[in-house]
C-alpha cells in the first residue's frame, strides 16, 4: 500500500499538471506562428485558428490548475444548458470510442 494520502495525490497531480503549462503554451505558441505564416494558402481560417491557439496559450500561462477549475465551474453555473449538452456529446464519443477498441 502506498505512504501517499488522497489529498498528496492530488496535490501531486495538481503539481504536475501546473508545470506542464509551459510547455503546452509554448507548444501553441509556435503552432499559432506557423499558422500565422502559412496563412495566405487559407487566410481567415488560419488566423482565427492561430488567434484562438494565443488565447489559450495566454490562459494557460496566467493560470494554475485550481484557477481553471473555479473558472470551469464558473462558467457552468452561468450556462448549465450548454454544459450539459457538452458533457453529453463528450460522454456520447467517449463511448463509442470505448466500445470500437473492445
Amino acid at each position: 500500500m502506498s505512504d501517499y494520502s488522497v489529498t498528496d495525490l492530488g496535490r501531486m497531480a495538481a503539481n504536475q499538471a501546473d508545470s506542464q503549462r509551459e510547455p503546452i503554451a509554448k507548444t501553441l505558441n509556435k503552432t499559432a506562428a506557423t499558422l500565422h505564416e502559412h496563412a495566405e494558402n487559407f487566410a481567415g481560417v488560419a488566423h482565427a485558428a492561430a488567434n484562438k491557439l494565443e488565447a489559450t496559450a495566454s490562459f494557460l500561462r496566467d493560470n494554475d490548475l485550481e484557477a481553471m477549475l473555479d473558472g470551469a465551474k464558473k462558467f457552468a453555473k452561468r450556462h448549465p444548458v450548454q454544459c450539459l449538452a457538452a458533457a453529453t456529446v463528450v460522454g456520447y464519443l467517449v463511448a463509442r470510442l470505448v466500445r470500437k477498441s473492445n
